[in-house]
């Protein structure tokens, strides 16, 4: 059995590119701040025996879209409906972001592990939380790039697509890439799974396996039941590997939930 691990990110949602500012003009730290340690860090999991480190790209998009491209909140359209946070034009990946990116995995190549890219969280789609002292930064509120037609092909040209580029060139150190994390969990993900298939999965999928890439589906946080509603939706039809998240579960126990779900009839 090979074992990976969850490296996740050294700063969330802001690993790549230029770092975001505070009003002041000075960054919140330093850019690609793993630059630092990334060469002991992947040497010790080749040590451990590990073979690929899962890692978050855009996160909450907390620098995917600032200052003037920035999520705003509208007014409520109509009885009974909130106000709404709106994402108006998907901006293109920086150079900057590509070429940490691509540093990346030029460091991932030399050390002998594989990278598992995990390109959006669930907190994208949360409403938009600005953050003080830093106007030209909102966290979240980037939910038209699942729901928005328009918007989602946009992204998936101007994000996705230069990606792809990059990676062209590590096929070996490109272990699959993953879309989402967790839409099970209502408190991290408000549509349903039905909706994340159709609007999520299926789209990347398109884009990613006709590059050639291995796509992984969105990991389910525990819930057997919750896979099998997404088998029930296309899932297996949009996704090269299955991914569930055993938390709170003995190995065995984790084992006998999933062979349950493999049996004729389910």
């Amino acid at each position: 059995m090979r074992v990976g691990i969850n490296y996740a990110w050294k700063n969330y949602a802001w690993d790549f590119g230029a770092p975001p500012k505070k009003n002041s003009g000075s960054a919140w730290g330093a850019r690609a701040a793993w630059r630092q340690t990334i060469d002991a860090d992947l040497a010790l999991f080749d040590s451990l025996g590990l073979f690929a480190v899962r890692w978050f790209l855009l996160g909450d998009g907390t620098m995917y879209g600032t200052g003037a491209n920035k999520p705003h909140m509208v007014p409520p359209h109509g009885p009974g409906t909130g106000p709404q946070w709106r994402f108006d034009d998907p901006p293109a990946l920086s150079s900057e972001f590509l070429d940490d990116f691509t540093a990346l995995l030029d460091c991932c190549a030399a050390a002998r592990i594989q990278l598992l890219p995990s390109l959006v969280d669930f907190h994208m789609a949360f409403p938009g939380l600005p953050v003080p002292g830093s106007d030209d930064i909102v966290k979240s509120g980037r939910a038209d790039l699942f729901v928005d037609p328009h918007k989602r092909e946009l992204f998936m040209s101007r994000v996705l697509a230069p990606l792809l580029d990059v990676s062209a060139n590590y096929r070996d150190t490109i272990y699959a890439w993953e879309i989402i994390n967790e839409p099970n969990l209502k408190k991290y993900w408000a549509g349903s799974l039905k909706d994340y298939v159709n609007q999520v999965l299926k789209p990347a999928y398109g884009v990613y396996h006709n590059a050639g890439e291995t796509v992984i589906g969105a990991g389910i946080s525990e819930d057997t039941n919750a896979l099998q509603t997404l088998v029930n939706n296309n899932y297996l039809k949009y996704c090269d590997v299955a991914n569930i998240h055993p938390y709170g579960y003995k190995l065995a126990d984790q084992v006998k939930k999933l062979t349950e779900r493999r049996k004729p009839g389910h």
